[in-house]
């Protein structure tokens, strides 16, 4: 669109079993300037352990697919089923 821009910046800190990404986001409109937003994200981090015992504690039988065979970022995917 004329006369926008939007762009979206983010850095991520790890601490631990934490990691917190803050977002930046700025916004142009030519006629009514620059706006500055900032959104924080922290995450925990969590082991393959973690999540199998998850799973089970919720009743479900798990099974961790390697990145080879499933997930969307590179990471695995973990298939639960009762």
């Amino acid at each position: 669109m004329p006369g926008r821009a939007l762009s979206r910046v983010s850095h991520s800190v790890v601490q631990g079993r934490c990691v917190e990404t803050t977002v930046h986001y700025l916004h142009a409109e030519s006629d009514s300037g620059i706006r500055h937003c900032t959104d924080a994200h922290p995450m925990h981090l969590f082991t393959r352990e973690d999540c199998t015992r998850a799973f089970e504690r919720a009743g479900l039988g798990v099974e961790f697919l390697p990145v080879e065979q499933g997930g969307v970022f590179g990471t695995g995917l973990y298939v639960g089923t009762r």
